[in-house]
C-alpha cells in the first residue's frame, strides 16, 4: 500500500510538474507574441513618422516656393538671364525653352 502512495504521488508530482511546463510554454509563447507584437508597433510607429516628415517636407516646399508671387519667380530667371547674357552668351536654355 505504500508503494502505491508513493507510486500515486510521483504520478501527481508528473502531473504537476507537466502543468509547470505547460505553464513555463504559455509564457514563453506569451513573452514571445508579445515581442512579435511590439517589433510590429514599431514598424507602424516607423512608417508614421516618415509619411509625417514627408508631409512636413511637402508643405514647407509648398510655404517656400509655391506661394511665392510669379513676378519674383519670373524676375529670378530674367536677372540669371541678364547675367549670362552680359557675360558673351548668346543662347540660354531656361525649363527647356531656349531664348536669345
Amino acid at each position: 500500500m505504500e508503494w502505491e502512495k508513493s507510486l500515486e504521488e510521483v504520478q501527481e508530482g508528473t502531473e504537476e510538474d507537466n502543468l509547470e511546463d505547460i505553464g513555463e510554454n504559455n509564457w514563453v509563447e506569451r513573452l514571445q507574441g508579445t515581442w512579435e507584437r511590439r517589433q510590429r508597433m514599431a514598424v507602424i510607429q516607423l512608417v508614421c513618422y516618415v509619411i509625417h516628415a514627408f508631409a512636413l517636407i511637402r508643405i514647407i516646399g509648398h510655404l517656400e516656393y509655391i506661394d511665392r508671387p510669379i513676378a519674383s519667380n519670373n524676375r529670378e530667371k530674367d536677372c540669371v538671364r541678364q547675367e549670362l547674357m552680359t557675360k558673351g552668351v548668346k543662347r540660354v536654355r531656361l525649363n527647356g525653352y531656349v531664348s536669345s
